[in-house]
């Protein structure tokens, strides 16, 4: 039985059990439920506090093509728990409406959202007119009233919209060390694409237009540009990018408009004192130790002019629970205000002097607001913004 049908029938499995039956022998065998009920049923159940802590705005663009003379996207999205399960949105491109849609519900978030109520996690392929194109295809959801207000949670996604447009880009070997074994060269464009609005469109909110305000930035984690090439094209900021990974970095230096350099895997570097108006970072926290997550921050806030402004993502209580979810006995412990970072990563394996120091790495919000209030002053958290995951705290130096 899938996990998001067993969560839905906890009743039945409470009364009477679960059985397995193996289809080559035909033999019956008694499932034990108990450790799943102990986490996920009665007094101390994890699933109020998973419910209730997915944020607002979690949403993915898994597919965009054109098919007959129309276009075609087909989105993922997870409902919160707060609101109607039918509560009612539309898809835009490019600001026009689609023509039809159908319904499922969504595989990919299916898996990490098993708890969630039926209804809350849905798919659709929505169908479009073949003149809502330009050269990017911006996709937007709109939620309509008494909702309207997560309308600026569920951020919008870009999406290329002819081959022309994947000419300079990295070989998928480095794409893969900054975003995921999964990722291609269309994803990293679009990727970076979608960040880099959603981080000027938070920056401008907080004071500082990007376009054509702040003239130094830093990319924390700069990996191979995914995020700097945008900043090229259509900012005059100087830029500056530091990362752990010296081959990206080369690449970098080779490719890219900016002065690039490679840094060591704990700070301090030699970047001057309150060099930069905006400093950002793209999945860099969510990697790291707790003791080299605290240094790191020290650092950027040095680094960070008065009245600049740093734009860092994390693993907030939104993402802990869907990572965790098949893990309640570490899950109970990070809501509970602990840190989690066990789960190595290999994506920089070979690339940087030690196997152990890139992590998965996880807490609640109320962790990491602490955490960064050491550093800085926390203007706000901006919810599920880095690919519809990652939270974006938005800081300014003390």
């Amino acid at each position: 039985m899938p996990l998001d049908v067993l969560s839905s029938n906890l009743d039945d499995v409470r009364r009477y059990g679960l059985t397995r039956l193996d289809l080559s022998t035909r033999a019956v065998a008694r499932v034990d439920t108990s450790e799943f009920l102990r986490h996920f049923d009665g007094p101390d159940s994890l699933l109020p506090q998973m419910l209730h802590g997915v944020a607002a705005g979690r949403w993915a663009l898994h597919a965009f093509y054109p098919a007959n003379d129309q276009v075609i996207a087909d989105i993922g999205i997870v409902i919160p728990a707060s609101i109607a399960r039918d509560a009612k949105f539309r898809l835009l491109l490019n600001g026009q409406t689609e023509l039809d849609r159908i319904e499922h519900r969504d595989r990919v978030f299916s898996y990490s959202h098993w708890f969630m109520p039926a209804g809350h996690v849905r798919g659709f392929r929505s169908v479009f007119a073949p003149n809502a194109l330009g050269d990017w295809a911006r996709l937007s959801i709109v939620f309509d009233e008494p909702y309207s207000g997560l309308n600026r949670h569920f951020r919008d996604v870009w999406n290329y919209a002819h081959s022309g447009m994947l000419g300079g880009l990295p070989d998928v070997a480095r794409i893969h060390r900054v975003a995921s074994p999964n990722a291609n060269q269309p994803s990293f464009l679009n990727g970076g694409k979608t960040a880099f609005e959603n981080l000027c469109g938070i920056a401008k909110e907080f004071g500082v237009e990007v376009r054509n305000g702040a003239k130094s930035v830093l990319d924390w984690g700069v990996g191979c540009g995914r995020l700097v090439r945008h900043f090229n094209k259509e900012t005059d900021a100087r830029v500056t990018g530091i990362d752990i990974d010296s081959d990206n970095v080369a690449w970098c230096n080779a490719n890219l408009r900016g002065t690039f350099h490679t840094v060591g895997l704990h700070p301090p570097t030699e970047l001057p004192d309150a060099a930069f108006d905006l400093i950002y970072a793209c999945s860099v926290l969510s990697h790291l130790t707790e003791p080299d997550a605290d240094a790191w921050l020290a650092e950027i806030a040095r680094v960070l002019a008065p009245g600049g402004l740093a734009l860092l993502s994390f693993h907030g209580t939104s993402n802990s629970i869907s990572y965790l979810s098949r893990r309640p006995s570490e899950l109970r412990r990070v809501l509970a205000g602990g840190f989690f970072d066990k789960d190595v990563s290999n994506d920089l394996k070979g690339f940087i002097p030690s196997d152990e120091y890139y992590r998965q790495s996880f807490s609640t919000d109320i962790w990491w607001r602490r955490t960064f209030e050491k550093h800085f002053e926390m203007a706000a958290v901006e919810v599920s913004v880095l690919s519809g995951f990652q939270h974006i705290a938005v800081l300014r130096k003390k």
